[in-house]
Parts: C-alpha cells; structure tokens; sequence
C-alpha cells in the first residue's frame, strides 16, 4: 500500500505472545515494543468474525490468592482456614454476579490451584480472572465488584485474600 501510493515508512507485523494469560501486549508495551512507531493497528483473529465488525472492550486480568491454614481434614479441621474453599466461594460468588451484570460486560475465570491431597485442609488456592467492559469507567466499576465477591470469600472462609490486577 506504502509502494502503490508512493508513502514513505515501514510496516511491521508483530504478533503477542501470551494476550489473553499474561497480558503480552502490556508486557510488550513496557519494554518498548512500539516506541518510535507512528502509527499501531492491532488486529484479533477469530474464526467466524471479520475484523470491521468486531468490538473490543476494556479488559481486567486478575490472579487471585488465597490464604489459609493448613489442618488435617479428619483430625482437627476446625484449626484450619480452608483456602480451596474460599477460592471455590468466589468462583461460585462470580458465577452469581453474572446474571447482574450488562450484556456487553463478561467475567471468565478457571481455579489454577485448590490444594494437594484429600486428607488436609489446604492453605493456598490460586485462581485467574477475566473481567470485560465496553469502557474503562465500566470495567473499573465491575472491577469494584468483583472485588467485593473475593473480599466477601476470604471473610466467609478466615482467609487472607491477595488480587493482583
């Protein structure tokens, strides 16, 4: 296109790694991915819509830890702060929220880590969390929510909450 109307410049095709797990174009971004570039176009292929039609949205990442106390299950769980099920009281809090959200907002997650064996009560779970408006100010205010149902889970359970965003 540059050749065929005579325009100086250079086009680079530059994919991301890790987009939707580890947020690849922000990692890209804070090492400089694009400096010195004029102009960016960012495309997301997806089998059955074309580009024009498709509408993006603000998106939130987060990875959520829980925090417990590790007990034996049979022994004396009562001495312990069960982290598996407070990442399982957010999971299932999330799930209840959706029905209460906008159509064009979305919140995915997956349980990463829930404990090791049967017979203890676990100390750690681990979870990561997509959260998806039209606007900034929309995501940001989901984001609240959302916040909510995980602070909500580690005061139901007596564990400590960490939400990396």
């Amino acid at each position: 296109m540059l050749k065929a109307h005579n325009l100086p410049g250079t086009v680079v095709v530059m994919g991301t790694p890790a987009e939707e797990s580890q947020g690849g174009k922000w990692l890209m971004a804070q090492n400089g991915a694009w400096k010195g570039f004029d102009s960016c176009v960012m495309t997301h292929g997806m089998p059955d819509h074309s580009t024009p039609v498709c509408c993006t949205k603000a998106s939130w990442k987060l990875r959520a830890k829980f925090y417990g106390k590790t007990a034996h299950a049979a022994a004396g769980p009562w001495t312990g702060r069960n982290a598996c099920d407070a990442i399982v009281q957010a999971y299932n809090g999330i799930a209840l929220l959706r029905q209460h959200i906008q159509k064009s907002e979305s919140i995915q997650g997956c349980i990463l880590e829930a404990g090791k064996a049967a017979n203890l009560i676990p100390d750690y779970s681990e979870g990561v969390f997509s959260v998806r408006a039209k606007t900034v100010k929309e995501v940001e205010a989901l984001r609240e929510r959302v916040e909510g149902v995980f602070n909500g889970a580690a005061a139901a359970t007596g564990c400590r909450v960490e939400m990396n965003w």
